[in-house]
């Protein structure tokens, strides 16, 4: 008896993920904070959530048990169900906790879009081993690539692509990079925020700039740490600029992130076109 419940525990669980995997929850919590959630479930019932709390973005991790989601990032934990397209549950932070009841605001046109249809597929998620044999040194190499969507309002939609590779040594390497599209027109338009190909003195004046925004955030940097406008995401407050692990600093620093408010970012970096006079509001 306890095999088969075991079982009808795993379906159960299964069905939750494969009925939809990704929603857009949005709500208020007891101080008046927004909340915007970008909830993946992924096939292995494994959960990402990207959660935009006030200004700040960060990002949860978790699974589904027995029908209950539950993730947590830093120390702020949310759990509970989904029922009628509502997540109802708790939030704790610290030692308060308190009830939620978010309402799903997804708007289902941006999957006509024939540059996204392929988000249908998100969130994604596989998992490659493999037994490496040389001489008498055996090891797994590993690949991991995951993707899925980790804002999403008005404006635009952003997906967060991450990968993990690990062929030998000491710890494998990994990194994220990001897509924006546009919510109007369905087009990728990562590439039509930032100027390109600047000169010696503007790359000088955009590194001195993001350096010491780095600094102001403690971010751990190699003294030669070199400052570009590479991988971002944005929200609707402002740029976080992404760098992978050896890009600024050591592995232990991990993936770093300098965050620029709109307002603050010098425009004369910026392309001036019809995407950034519409989405970008300083």
């Amino acid at each position: 008896m306890k095999k088969i419940l075991i079982v009808f525990l795993v379906l159960f669980n299964l069905i939750i993920a494969s009925e939809k995997k990704y929603y857009h929850f949005e709500g208020k919590l007891q101080d008046k904070n927004k909340v915007i959630m970008d909830l993946n479930i992924y096939d292995t019932n494994s959960i990402t959530a990207f959660v935009k709390i006030g200004s700040m973005v960060e990002e949860y991790t978790g699974k589904i048990d027995k029908g209950i989601l539950d993730f947590k990032s830093n120390g702020k934990q949310f759990k509970g169900k989904i029922e009628d397209d509502i997540f109802l549950g708790k939030f704790t932070r610290g030692q308060n906790t308190q009830k939620i009841s978010f309402e799903e605001k997804v708007d289902e046109t941006i999957f006509e879009y024939s540059e996204i249809s392929n988000l249908n597929l998100l969130p994604y998620y596989k998992e490659e081993a493999f037994e490496v044999k040389e001489d008498d040194y055996a090891y797994t190499e590993e690949y991991v690539n995951s993707s899925a969507i980790m804002y999403n309002n008005k404006k635009f939609l952003q997906v967060e692509e991450f990968f993990y590779e690990y062929t030998g040594g000491a710890h494998g390497i990994y990194g994220y990079s990001h897509k924006i599209y546009d919510k109007e027109t369905g087009n990728d338009i990562t590439k039509e925020f930032f100027q390109e190909n600047l000169d010696e003195k503007m790359q000088k004046e955009i590194h001195n700039f993001l350096l010491k925004k780095a600094k102001i955030q403690g971010l751990g940097i190699f003294d030669d740490a070199i400052f570009y406008l590479g991988d971002f995401y944005m929200t609707d407050t402002g740029f976080y600029f992404i760098y992978n692990v050896y890009d600024i600093g050591s592995y232990a620093a991990g993936v770093q992130k300098v965050y620029v408010p709109f307002k603050e970012f010098p425009k004369k970096f910026l392309k001036k076109n019809e995407i950034t006079k519409r989405i970008i509001e300083f």
